[in-house]
């Protein structure tokens, strides 16, 4: 099969895999290639040039990813077509043609940007061999550059914020959504020291937190860390930064990677369950197990720093004959008012929960005596003793309360509760309404 030598011609495979461009003044050498090339059927196109401009007018208008390139051109010189080669694919591999055996002519060429250098006549075996080489190479590199492509477009689109950085803290690179929520440009931002950026350079201590936890992570390690701050509308927001070390070659990185996330949706989410296991879901009291845990630590406290607390067991009179008269639903409206009189009465660093249905428990800290406890139990029997009014149901209601001393009545969480419920028990007997001490 003989080629034109004036007119750019492809072989008659589709255009799949790499595109070759045979640039040489010989026809019977261009021949021959190109036979060679399509036996072997080892690239894609095979594109070809007789003259320099010919050549020129080939890669001004498509991308080649391997040249072979002779030399001597009649009186123009092959090397001329690197630059403009490499400027428009700068993967290209150039193999340079050439009859002269001198060395300078060798190394000149590569200096130029040459890839290789092959010296005429050429042998086939050799030939097709580098031409492997170089196809696979150009593979590696055009897989290399699309996932650059790639890890560019995440980076930049990606919701979360993203900030490349020395391992002093400076910021080399920093996506959209993190210069946005910054307010600040890409421009400002590199160079810049990631803690001074907003919103966390307005606190100190926010500046801080994200300081002293990227410099935990150092090039080795990863290190986690949540701020509590505004997003740009001033809504409250948490943000969790993660920072790591981008690896090289397994020796320590001089580069960090620095992820933000807002993690507000998934936090109030987890305080929304832990609220909900802990706490009452009809009157928002904590629950027992809550309780239970608390008064544990309560009286752990008590032992090490000689503190006594009270504990009032709390149980409503005849609850049975509200929910007997008026419905289950007025009897929830009335549970919630009695919650809301019960923790009026405490201190905030007291604890009221909801025991079992109509049963309330209050820890009273700090309270020193018999006396102060029975102050409060009566302050809550008076509060709970209102008449209360639900739509047409004027409804009066009354409770009976036990109360207990750590350490005087018992030394664990478990039995205090007992003996103040059996107290409670003795109120009941007296006639309800009523409270009564623990006996030792």
């Amino acid at each position: 099969m003989k080629l034109s030598a004036n007119v750019a011609e492809s072989s008659a495979q589709p255009d799949r895999g790499m595109r070759l461009l045979i640039v040489d003044d010989d026809a019977d050498i261009v021949t021959s290639l190109v036979d060679l090339f399509q036996a072997e059927e080892i690239v894609g196109e095979i594109i070809t040039a007789r003259t320099e401009a010919q050549a020129r007018e080939i890669v001004e208008s498509q991308s080649i990813d391997i040249a072979l390139l002779d030399i001597r051109l009649g009186q123009k010189n092959g090397l001329d077509l690197v630059p403009l080669l490499k400027q428009r694919n700068r993967n290209v591999a150039c193999l340079m043609m050439t009859a002269y055996r001198d060395a300078k002519y060798a190394i000149n060429a590569i200096r130029f940007g040459a890839d290789d250098y092959l010296y005429k006549p050429l042998e086939p075996v050799h030939l097709l061999s580098t031409i492997r080489r170089f196809i696979k190479y150009q593979e590696y590199r055009n897989q290399r550059d699309r996932a650059e492509s790639w890890f560019r477009t995440i980076f930049q689109t990606s919701d979360q914020l993203l900030f490349v950085t020395s391992n002093t803290g400076e910021i080399i690179q920093i996506n959209a959504a993190a210069y946005m929520f910054c307010q600040t440009t890409e421009s400002k931002a590199i160079g810049s020291k990631l803690w001074q950026l907003m919103p966390w350079s307005d606190s100190e201590r926010l500046a801080a937190k994200l300081r002293n936890a990227f410099m935990a992570a150092g090039s080795q390690y990863r290190s986690d860390v949540e701020l509590d701050t505004r997003a740009p509308d001033g809504k409250p927001v948490i943000l969790e930064f993660s920072t790591r070390p981008l690896p090289e070659n397994d020796a320590e990185s001089e580069y960090l990677l620095v992820e933000g996330r807002d993690i507000t949706r998934s936090k109030q989410k987890e305080m929304e369950l832990l609220l909900r296991a802990s706490h009452d879901e009809l009157t928002g009291l904590p629950n027992r197990a809550y309780l239970q845990e608390r008064l544990e630590r309560h009286i752990a406290t008590g032992l090490r720093r000689h503190r006594d607390l009270s504990l009032l067991f709390i149980d409503i009179d005849h609850f049975k004959k509200v929910n007997d008269g008026h419905g289950h639903e007025i009897g929830d409206r009335v549970l919630k008012t009695i919650a809301t009189r019960i923790s009026d009465c405490l201190r905030g660093e007291d604890i009221v929960a909801r025991y079992s249905g109509d049963e309330f428990v209050a820890v009273l800290s700090e309270t020193n005596n018999q006396e102060q406890a029975e102050v409060i139990a009566e302050r809550i029997r008076d509060r709970v003793a209102g008449t209360i009014v639900l739509e047409a149901h004027n409804i009066s209601i009354s409770c009976s309360i036990g109360i207990a001393l750590f350490p005087q009545h018992a030394a664990d969480a478990e039995n205090l509760i007992i003996k103040a419920d059996q107290a409670m028990y003795s109120a009941k007997k007296k006639g309800r309404n009523c409270n009564e001490t623990a006996e030792k």
